[in-house]
């Protein structure tokens, strides 16, 4: 288990465990358990390993097997190419739509 030095003698804010942590290191390393101390994860490892950071006041999330990827932020989401392709965003400008300046300027 990685331990921060800093929080070695500190028991987690948040403890999950049961799962599929999903490290992201060089070998895309598989862990059932990470603690978490001040926003900072503070230790990923087994079960076991992070039960020694749990203490009465930590939150302790089961995960039930379920995965969690620490760090990714999806921000591919069609809604904003839906919106702007659709009035008052987006304006159809083209022939035959608008046949003149004037017509640009009263549609804007």
């Amino acid at each position: 288990m990685k331990l921060t030095k800093s929080y070695l003698q500190k028991k987690a804010d948040i403890a999950i465990i049961n799962g599929k942590i999903i490290t992201v290191d060089k070998n895309f390393t598989i862990q059932q358990a990470v603690a978490i101390k001040n926003d900072r994860i503070v230790g990923v490892g087994t079960n076991k390993q992070i039960e020694d950071l749990i203490g009465i006041n930590t939150h302790v999330i089961d995960l039930e097997g379920k995965t969690v990827l620490p760090g990714i932020n999806d921000t591919h989401i069609h809604a904003t190419l839906f919106g702007g392709t659709r009035p008052p965003l987006s304006l159809d400008v083209g022939y035959p739509e608008v046949r003149s300046i004037k017509d640009i300027r009263n549609m804007v």
